[in-house]
């Protein structure tokens, strides 16, 4: 599951988000958290958290506990950044990703759904930070 937002920027701008992965799987399956920013004239994924391999590993049941995601623009132009949460390999146990403008206090004890906490994520999203740089 995954949700995407356009804006609008300027070069230098800084555009910042709050996450926090909750894996609730185990190892020999890899659920991971992505985030993408398309550009006018390129894409970037940046692999936020996984269960074992890849960015901040959570391991069995664990949580990256909040982290910022930041990006500076390259470009003036229309972009957009999107973030997404993949259960690979069974369709028992989700993982689950919080995102807020600001870091959190997470308990991550009955976790919803992915996708109720991405809807939850989409009533909270914003671009945190979509600000210009100062000359």
């Amino acid at each position: 599951a995954g949700i995407l937002q356009g804006f609008s920027g300027l070069v230098g701008d800084k555009v910042a988000m709050y996450w926090d992965y909750v894996a609730r799987d185990y190892l020999d399956f890899n659920d991971t958290a992505f985030a993408v920013i398309i550009t006018p004239s390129d894409s970037t994924v940046q692999l936020l958290s996984s269960i074992g391999s890849g960015g901040i590993a959570v391991g069995t049941s664990g949580s990256s506990n909040w982290q910022k995601f930041e990006y500076t623009l390259p470009a003036d132009g229309n972009y957009t950044i999107g973030f997404g949460v993949v259960n690979t390999g069974d369709t028992f146990l989700d993982a689950a990703l919080f995102l807020d403008d600001q870091a959190g206090q997470a308990t991550h004890h009955g976790v919803p759904e992915p996708t109720t906490m991405l809807l939850l994520g989409l009533g909270l999203f914003g671009i945190a930070g979509v600000r210009r740089k100062l000359s």
